[in-house]
């Protein structure tokens, strides 16, 4: 029967595009990892005690995941890398909701040659 077949073809594609949005972002290894380096400028909190920063002329989102709760304070942060150069890496994460990839998964913040935060092994 086609419409059944047509049922169930819209069916596996809305499964398959639900999947892709709501997929967790899986931690990479540092040598896949995307590098961003720019001016800290500000620092927030964001939803489910989530980190922000902002680079200096750029619109990004870039987040550290339940930072707050891994023990980072936004205060200390502020103070040690406003307005300092910092380089973050993070996963080429492609996802429906961000289709031109603003939003960045930090799994690594550096300054200078200190490892402020890292969710990545070795």
């Amino acid at each position: 029967n086609m419409k059944k077949g047509i049922a169930m073809l819209l069916g596996i594609t809305i499964l398959v595009l639900t999947a892709s949005i709501f997929r967790p972002i899986d931690i990479p290894n540092e040598q896949e990892c995307k590098i961003l380096i720019g001016k800290f400028e500000d620092i927030f909190e964001a939803e489910k005690k989530d980190i922000v920063i902002k680079f200096s002329g750029r619109d990004d989102i870039c987040y550290i995941n339940r930072g707050l709760e891994r023990g980072l304070d936004l205060n200390s942060l502020k103070n040690k890398l406003l307005h300092q150069e910092i380089t973050i890496k993070y996963p080429d994460h492609w996802t429906l909701l961000d289709p031109k990839g603003k939003n960045k998964h930090i799994s690594k913040l550096e300054f200078g040659e200190e490892v402020i935060f890292t969710e990545l092994s070795g």
